[in-house]
């Protein structure tokens, strides 16, 4: 399961390895659950709707979340998963 959804992100153009780099090198990021800025070391890269779900690895698919509001969107994937719920909990910040 792994290897298969390292072979799409790598498929798909690498949208979230370009996000960790550009986070990395800005040193931190905003949130896009709860607005709020953090260091990169404190910053997932989040596919809004999962690779195992059928999301792409593209642009529009990515996004940094904190490590808090990650935990809380994967949780609720785990149970929407099974109840057929939004794939994306958490609403999405424009970029200013």
């Amino acid at each position: 399961a792994v290897l298969n959804r390292q072979r799409r992100m790598r498929g798909a153009g690498g949208a979230a390895q370009r996000l960790r780099r550009k986070i990395n090198t800005q040193g931190g990021s905003s949130c896009m659950g709860c607005g709020t800025w953090h260091p990169a070391p404190s910053i997932r890269i989040d596919h809004v709707v999962t690779i195992g779900s059928g999301g792409t690895d593209q642009d529009d698919n990515v996004q940094p979340l904190c490590l808090s509001c990650h935990r809380i969107k994967t949780r609720q994937e785990q149970v929407g998963h099974h109840l057929d719920l939004d794939p994306n909990p958490l609403p999405r910040l424009t970029n200013t």
